[in-house]
């Protein structure tokens, strides 16, 4: 499992600067929605440490494409689908941005 979040940030990386920093979207932003349930006490621990990396690559891929990052994190007790769904609704990308969502955790039910 571990090795497959891996790969899922390197492809990310690689998606954000490989394929959005080439054209040159000065003014574009890159909207990241990361949901994590650190509170697990099973599973908590490794979703914090996701948590952290995933901010960190995203912030050096933004900042490497020259975009401006506009991070929004639910976590904890903010973990409500009603407001993650209307944050997701209410996002209005421009033409040349970019929208990341990134979930850790269990399932949901």
């Amino acid at each position: 499992m571990r090795n497959l979040r891996n790969i899922t940030i390197c492809f990310l990386s690689v998606l954000v600067v490989g394929v959005i920093a080439p054209k040159g979207l000065d003014a574009s932003t890159l909207h990241a929605i990361y949901v994590a349930n650190t509170s697990d006490r099973n599973i908590g621990p490794s979703d914090e440490i996701d948590l952290r990396r995933m901010t960190q690559m995203v912030r050096t891929a933004a900042s490497q494409a020259g975009m401006r990052l506009n991070l929004i994190v639910f976590r904890d007790n903010q973990l409500v689908r009603s407001r993650i769904m209307s944050t997701i609704s209410g996002l209005r990308p421009a033409r040349d941005d970019a929208v990341l969502f990134f979930y850790t955790g269990h399932g949901y039910r």
